[in-house]
């Protein structure tokens, strides 16, 4: 693995230099590579490459000088030897001289079964009964889990709705607050794209300082998307208004205890109970997003509740927005101690419930499917508006999955805040990009 990803990091210093229309560096590394033209030195394909090569695995051309891979110098893993029953459909191989994937090939690989799938994710490939191959989301539909992941969808369902928030929202100035919120403005009751997307996933074992929490798989995660149709900015500190705004919470969830701390206490049940059952499951931790990502604007931060000797929550959890900007904090103090603001705040909760929809997920279970968005799903929403003082558009509507910012540049993209892997629960830490 080392040396792999030596190689890598080698293919990249080349492709910089190369950008940068400048010679490659003189020390041993690059030596040992050559440069363009000289037959790629130690890490030529020729010397690299042989029939027990994995396709993607790195090397120099030696005719070119440039960066390509055994596969597609034409020697690596043949299908007929790798191929089988615990290989992914579209790992990469040869067959006849001609690069393919073992699903190319029309070798075996991967059966369709609950376990392979919610490995792979619902973006990647099965071998049915018959022999054909089949995206995971297709096998799964049928069985209540158009994700792959795990979770039976009338359980994220439940879930969502279970754990949804106290959504506190100033009544002062609606045209700055509520007034812009997809679930309570613009006469949001009879506007069908006027909702609140959530995603609900499996969360793996913890690392980093949490190490040790959700040890055996019983923990989930949900993101609630919460949209307004403008930000109307804060003068006061410089913040500027812009056209959407694209805020989000997450909370982790288990069915039994989840952390490992000396003075928790065992509690939950088992998984055959808990995947029927959302009354089972408790709030473990929650993330507040407040200017994510923006400096020393970033009031962002991770709750790990504790009641009672238990690392959990009973009760609903509280989200404080905040004037104009509409960050999230976990209580009217944390709000009003930094340069936000939340005043005269009402609990939309009741409102919010109605609005939601489950918007699936992208799915990166591997390389073969990353961006691939599970299908089945609602994942729309309405566009924001050109101005503060207008209604949303249903036409074109918004792609949380779409990569795209949620109106106006400063507006991050919603599948930034609803991917996987966007919050490291286990450091403490979340995505900035």
């Amino acid at each position: 693995m080392a040396a792999r990803m030596m190689r890598i990091l080698t293919l990249a210093l080349l492709a910089l230099s190369a950008c940068m229309d400048a010679p490659p560096p003189t020390d041993d590394l690059s030596q040992a590579i050559g440069t363009g033209g000289t037959g790629g030195g130690s890490l030529s394909c020729a010397n690299v490459c042989n029939a027990t090569s994995e396709c993607d695995d790195p090397c120099i051309d030696p005719i070119t000088g440039f960066g390509t891979t055994c596969g597609k110098h034409g020697v690596c893993l043949a299908c007929s030897t790798y191929c089988g029953s615990n290989t992914a459909c579209d790992f990469a191989c040869q067959k006849n001289g001609t690069l393919t994937s073992c699903r190319g090939a029309g070798a075996t690989c991967n059966a369709c079964t609950d376990a392979v799938c919610e490995a792979r994710g619902c973006g990647d490939y099965c071998q049915t009964a018959t022999n054909s191959y089949q995206r995971c989301a297709a096998y799964e539909a049928p069985r209540g889990d158009k994700d792959s992941d795990g979770l039976p969808d009338l359980l994220e369902d439940a879930l969502a709705h279970q754990f949804l928030p106290n959504i506190f929202i100033s009544n002062l100035s609606p045209e700055n607050n509520w007034g812009q919120f997809y679930a309570t403005g613009w006469n949001a009751a009879n506007r069908p794209l006027m909702r609140i997307p959530y995603v609900v996933r499996k969360v793996a074992p913890l690392t980093g300082a949490r190490s040790g929490w959700c040890a055996q798989g019983q923990c989930a995660e949900i993101v609630y998307g919460l949209p307004y149709n403008w930000d109307t900015g804060m003068p006061d500190t410089g913040w500027e208004a812009h056209q959407g705004d694209s805020e989000h919470v997450a909370l982790l969830v288990a069915y039994r205890r989840a952390d490992d701390e000396s003075n928790g206490h065992a509690w939950g049940t088992t998984w055959s109970v808990a995947r029927t059952d959302a009354s089972v499951w408790r709030v473990v931790g929650a993330f507040y997003s407040a200017h994510q990502c923006k400096g020393s604007f970033d009031n962002s931060t991770f709750v790990w509740p504790y009641e009672d000797g238990f690392y959990r929550k009973d009760a609903l959890v509280d989200v404080y927005e905040s004037d104009g900007k509409h960050a999230a904090y976990p209580s009217l103090d944390a709000c009003n101690d930094v340069w936000d603001q939340c005043l005269y705040m009402e609990n939309w909760r009741p409102a919010v419930l109605s609005k939601l929809f489950n918007a699936g997920d992208a799915d990166g279970a591997s390389p073969s499917a990353t961006g691939y968005v599970c299908p089945g799903y609602d994942r729309t929403i309405a566009t924001p508006a050109s101005s503060a003082s207008s209604a949303p558009l249903d036409s074109p509507p918004y792609d949380v999955w779409s990569g795209q910012p949620f109106g106006s540049t400063k507006a991050d993209p919603f599948s930034h805040a609803l991917r996987a892997g966007s919050r490291n629960w286990g450091a403490g830490t979340y995505a900035c990009d």
